[in-house]
């Protein structure tokens, strides 16, 4: 079987990986508030489920960026720039990626392990400020980075599918996300917001597939 498209369809399913502890890390319910970085809901979940959600991510996060990869393999003949762009950023997302999941199950499972929280309030708040300034960057980074550039190969036809396939990339979805949210908040509190970036990651693996599929490209 060819190559890519194994990488393609690894990256489908580990994106869908990740939005499973996605779910487990920031599925609250509708009563939840954010009182000072923290969540009120925290007391209600099991530890188990942060452990769990961050070990899902350190197998996910290799899986979906090979999503990342395969697409650079797919076009590096048409352009040994983006190719290695999409390559690039297949490697360093697995660094990245997994920071940023990480980082937010640290929250909860220090407010947990903490009985005064006053003292979890700011231990919380001490970790968060030391990861703030890498965690935006890491995050505007990858979703604008792997969006972007998954648009411009879609628009110079690099990726030989329709510009419809822009909407599925993790801007896009995650923009869809919070929009449903800002909307309908009684309806989409949690889901599918908590789980759209993670999709659209899945989404480029589907790119990548139906892009071999459809064209029958190496």
């Amino acid at each position: 079987m060819n190559v890519n498209l194994i990488y393609s369809i690894t990256g489908f399913f580990g994106g869908l990986l990740c939005c499973v502890a996605d779910i487990l890390l920031d599925l609250k319910g509708k009563d939840n508030k954010e009182v000072e970085h923290t969540q009120t809901n925290w007391s209600k979940m099991a530890l188990w489920r942060f452990h769990w959600s961050i070990y899902l991510a350190i197998i996910a996060v290799p899986m979906y960026n090979l999503g990342l990869i395969s697409l650079g393999n797919q076009i590096v003949e048409r352009s040994a720039t983006l190719g290695f762009i999409f390559r690039a950023l297949g490697y360093l997302s697995n660094v990245v990626a997994f920071f940023i999941h990480s980082s937010i199950c640290y929250g909860p499972i220090i407010y947990k392990a903490i009985n005064d929280k006053k003292e979890a309030h700011n231990a919380i708040n001490a970790m968060l400020k030391a990861v703030e300034i890498p965690f935006i960057i890491s995050y505007i980074g990858l979703i604008f980075g792997a969006s972007g550039t998954v648009a411009f190969a879609l628009i110079k036809n690099y990726i030989q599918l329709s510009n419809f396939f822009i909407l599925l990339t993790p801007l896009c979805t995650f923009t869809f996300g919070m929009t449903l949210r800002a909307i309908k908040y009684d309806w989409f509190y949690d889901l599918p917001g908590i789980i759209m970036p993670s999709f659209g990651m899945a989404c480029i693996g589907l790119i990548g597939a139906l892009n071999i599929l459809l064209n029958k490209t190496s």
